[in-house]
């Protein structure tokens, strides 16, 4: 059985290492608005014709790009697919990006145990 060491509190939360339940519940939640918006984000983008966008958020989910062969439905449907599985440390390397090109909004609580 491994004791876990304490490396900080952030918000009320005991940020431990190895991880423990709350920090992976918290992290689930920050996960959960962040898909949301990013859903948000790709459907207004497929709505509104915004292929340049939607190709963006795209590469971000899927961590590959849509060349010209793609159309606006692929691209749309594939965003989804991926952003049923992304993982949540991909979430945390991505997401301030997307943020910071005006893709997303920032979230109201952040993910918590990834500094080195």
């Amino acid at each position: 059985m491994s004791k876990e060491k304490l490396i900080e509190i952030v918000d009320g939360i005991r940020i431990t290492k190895p991880w423990n339940e709350d920090m992976y519940k918290h992290n689930d939640k920050v996960a959960s608005e962040m898909k949301e918006n990013i859903l948000f984000a790709v459907n207004d983008c497929y709505k509104n014709d915004d292929e340049h966008n939607l190709r963006a958020i795209g590469e971000s989910v899927c961590a590959y790009g849509f060349g010209q062969g793609y159309d606006l439905d692929e691209i749309h449907h594939e965003i989804c697919r991926e952003l049923d599985n992304i993982q949540n440390y991909w979430l945390n390397d991505v997401y301030p990006d997307m943020v910071n090109k005006g893709l997303v909004p920032a979230t109201t609580i952040n993910f918590v145990g990834y500094k080195k």
